[in-house]
């Protein structure tokens, strides 16, 4: 991949300060938005350069009109490709074709996109407008009655107006302003790896799954690649934080399950990165404080197979940027808002994560898991039969235009 020029620029524009913390997907998501609306958003992102790679994210339903709004849809589908429209799942011993329940709730065909090439494709979007703080981060907030004044890690300080914290599950400023991140980090009880192998499969549009008492597997094809994203799952009462230590245990988990699973295992091994991580959501009563105000995963991260926090993340950046825009700046309106609107969507997915984990990763023993495969094929087809109900496809199909100032052309 072609590296871009990282050199930060000053941008002569009028309207308030905004400093944003995160330069991956909401990020530069949110600066588009409010450089339309005539701020002057700065962007602090800790890495030396955009970040490449990284797994794939799945954007569906507003995730889609939003993108369409800052305008990289087309080239995202360029880059990327359409989601799943199906699972298949060996379910304790049963062959379950499960529908991906995203496309049903949207008039609008989702996308699969690495993660690093959306961050990338944002940044060449917003280089030439937004001034960009590479290899740095922030590391002292101090609110006046007239702004924020930003301590930095490798800069001066300087004042902002406000400052938002897009900077992930682990946010820095989620901890200076808001505590501790164990306040807020909630264990779900699943330890994930993630990692790319060659595509054995052939070519393939659904995804493919095996669901064992307290263990999964999960295979899901790469947008124009012969790779695979693997993902091996294990039911575990403590998080685990450790490389080797997951390795280790997965190895010990999976060891009987058969000549396919020994393959991922090995091929586990020799992958050039395997990402391990527990899964988790960031709980939170409210997402602003004062002058700050969190978006994205450092607000509301979600576990990961949920596959809809690249959506919420981009909906948020539009949603926060339209109501500052309608607010004129003035965060006691516009914060409160923002979170008015997002909750809904948030809350939504929460109770998705709960039922989605339970499908990949049965917290049940080998008769409970198979008895439960009958039920989940009852409950597959009644749903394939049933439309989502007028409020599924509102709640997924969040109207922007009400959060944006009137006539704008976002």
């Amino acid at each position: 991949m072609k590296k871009a020029s990282f050199v930060s620029r000053e941008v002569d524009m009028s309207g308030p300060r905004v400093l944003i913390s995160g330069g991956g997907t909401a990020g530069p998501a949110l600066a588009h938005m409010l450089r339309t609306y005539g701020f002057r958003p700065t962007i602090v992102e800790r890495a030396p350069e955009v970040r490449a790679g990284g797994h794939v994210i799945q954007i569906d339903g507003v995730g889609i009109d939003a993108l369409r709004r800052i305008g990289v849809l087309d080239e995202a589908r360029r880059t990327g490709g359409p989601t799943p429209d199906e699972i298949h799942l060996d379910y304790g011993g049963r062959r379950l074709v499960l529908p991906n329940g995203a496309p049903r709730l949207s008039d609008e065909t989702g996308l699969l996109i690495r993660r690093g090439d959306l961050a990338e494709l944002l940044y060449r979007h917003v280089r030439d407008d937004v001034e960009y703080l590479f290899d740095d981060a922030v590391s002292g907030l101090r609110e006046t009655e007239e702004g924020i004044v930003v301590d930095f890690e490798n800069r001066s300080s300087r004042d902002f107006d406000l400052v938002v914290g897009a900077d992930g599950v682990h946010s820095g400023v989620r901890s200076l302003v808001f505590g501790p991140e164990e306040r807020f980090l909630h264990y779900k009880g699943t330890n994930i790896a993630l990692f790319e192998i060659e595509n054995h499969l052939g070519p393939v549009r659904h995804m493919i799954g095996r669901a064992r008492a307290r263990r999964g597997t999960l295979l899901q094809p790469i947008p124009d690649t012969d790779l695979l994203e693997c993902f091996l799952l294990t039911r575990d009462p403590e998080p685990l934080t450790d490389v080797e230590s997951h390795r280790a245990l997965l190895r010990k988990r999976f060891e009987r399950d058969g000549e396919e699973t020994r393959r991922l295992l090995e091929a586990m091994e020799y992958a050039r990165t395997t990402y391990t991580t527990p899964s988790a959501q960031i709980r939170m009563d409210s997402w602003s404080l004062g002058r700050t105000v969190l978006l994205g995963d450092a607000g509301h991260a979600l576990e990961p197979m949920t596959t809809q926090g690249g959506s919420l993340a981009l909906t948020g950046a539009c949603v926060l940027g339209g109501e500052l825009a309608k607010a004129r700046g003035d965060h006691r309106v516009a914060f409160p808002a923002y979170e008015r609107a997002m909750r809904g969507l948030v809350d939504a997915d929460i109770l998705t994560s709960q039922a989605n984990g339970e499908i990949f990763v049965p917290s049940s023993g080998a008769i409970g898991t198979y008895v439960r495969s009958w039920l989940l094929d009852g409950a597959s087809r009644l749903g394939q039969r049933m439309r989502p109900s007028a409020e599924q496809r509102k709640a997924y199909n969040l109207p922007l235009d009400e959060h944006l100032p009137a006539g704008a052309g976002a």
